[in-house]
């Protein structure tokens, strides 16, 4: 029996004793069957993750008053479903019933749109592929563009699907405001390290992007009605606010709103009404972002550039978002004239490079929109060999790269 929605089989199950009889056995095969099509193998142990990260219900009820019972669970949690190094544990392995399959397909329905938006809007704020024009509107002014810039592959398309499904379930695992949940801080530090560094920083990249994309869907909608009625009848989301909004809010709920066009008002209605905001992060994933997976001597506090044990754990099928991230890490604290040539790129600022999702992308769109400059993680590893930093080094990088060129006023493409 073939079938692509699961409610579509419960129904017929339903239809008499005879058929219910022969579908309810089969029925966490027929489901797996349906979710692997449409899921697919690489993201369905993520999606069977989030929705058991979902039924918690911590981002509804704090877990504040018990956190070393939610340190247990949490822990639990990642010894059951996901393993060290992007090896989860077989979707095959898990039992499906037909609520859970729908809730699946309803989540994975949102995931994939706003993963998909995010990276078409991504690909817009590129360094090379928009250019300011002379009346002072943006341009794409390559039309010879080869196709594999100027294009979304596959590989790319799958780590944006990727950090949306692991950004919500660090939502759901970890919606508490860091200063109320430190001593979740461990367990944290050990729910990311199943991931690279690099996919932590594509989860920043997701959750800053999605924040920038709700916030213009309602700017659009004042600026309609600025036009057709002279009002702006929609409240601007307050970055903070909005911030905890997208920590607090499943996606499916966004989702809906969007698609009815409604998305305006219910963020308006969720500013002005919900007094629980205030308990919720402002940013989900690792506050110490890449220092958690580098070597670190005990003796001296100082971190090596070794990275031979992050390429060996984390495998990724093309070298362009561990490139992207390491020559993050290293500007302004390695010094070699090769990597100037990159530095107009790489020492923007964090929002522009964000916007542009620099940790995403494969290495020949890397190579087009630097111009061919940036050097190739073995080079780079060449480089950083022997250099030591401590937390101050990497305070004063992170400072640094902000004098670098920056193009943060550029809006996001409204279309």
């Amino acid at each position: 029996m073939k079938f692509s929605d699961p409610n579509s089989l419960k129904n017929l199950a339903l239809t008499g004793p005879r058929l219910y009889t022969f579908i309810k056995p089969h029925e966490f095969r027929y489901n797996t069957g349906i979710l692997m099509k449409t899921i697919g193998p690489e993201l369905l142990p993520l999606a069977v993750a989030r929705l058991k990260a979902e039924s918690t219900g911590w981002r509804f009820n704090s877990y504040n008053e018990r956190p070393q019972s939610v340190v247990r669970e949490i822990e639990n949690f990642i010894d059951h479903y996901l393993h060290f190094g992007f090896n989860y544990r077989s979707p095959g392995s898990v039992k499906i019933n037909f609520s859970q399959a729908v809730q699946l397909l309803d989540f994975h329905e949102a995931a994939i749109y706003y993963a998909r938006t995010l990276a078409q809007k991504a690909l817009k704020s590129s360094p090379r592929e928009i250019r300011l024009g002379p009346n002072g509107t943006w341009l794409e002014t390559l039309p010879a563009t080869p196709s594999y810039a100027a294009t979304i592959s596959a590989g790319e398309a799958m780590r944006f699907k990727r950090a949306m499904y692991i950004f919500q379930m660090a939502c759901a695992l970890f919606p508490d405001d860091l200063a109320l949940s430190r001593p979740l801080r461990p367990v944290m530090l050990r729910f990311f390290q199943v991931f690279a560094p690099w996919v932590n920083q594509q989860v920043r990249c997701i959750e800053t992007m999605f924040e920038n994309h709700l916030y213009n869907v309602v700017e659009h909608a004042n600026d309609v009605a600025s036009e057709d009625h002279g009002v702006r009848p929609f409240t601007s989301p307050v970055k903070g606010h909005l911030a905890k909004f997208v920590v607090s809010s499943d996606l499916e709920t966004i989702y809906r709103e969007e698609m009815a066009g409604a998305l305006p008002q219910y963020l308006t209605f969720v500013a002005t009404r919900r007094p629980a905001l205030p308990r919720y992060r402002t940013e989900v994933c690792l506050p110490i972002h890449d220092k958690g997976w580098l070597i670190r001597d005990g003796a001296t506090n100082n971190y090596s550039l070794l990275t031979q044990h992050l390429t060996q754990r984390y495998l990724e099928n093309d070298s362009g978002p561990f490139d992207a991230w390491f020559r993050t890490l290293i500007e302004g604290i390695v010094e070699n004239p090769i990597l100037r040539r990159s530095e107009g790129i790489y020492r923007k600022c964090d929002m522009c490079l964000t916007k542009w999702g620099f940790v995403f992308w494969d290495r020949a769109k890397l190579d087009y929109q630097t111009n061919w400059s940036l050097p190739t993680g073995e080079a780079m590893k060449v480089m950083a060999t022997g250099v030591l930093f401590d937390d101050e080094d990497m305070r004063r990088a992170s400072v640094g790269r902000q004098s670098g060129g920056c193009d943060c006023d550029r809006p996001w493409d409204r279309s």
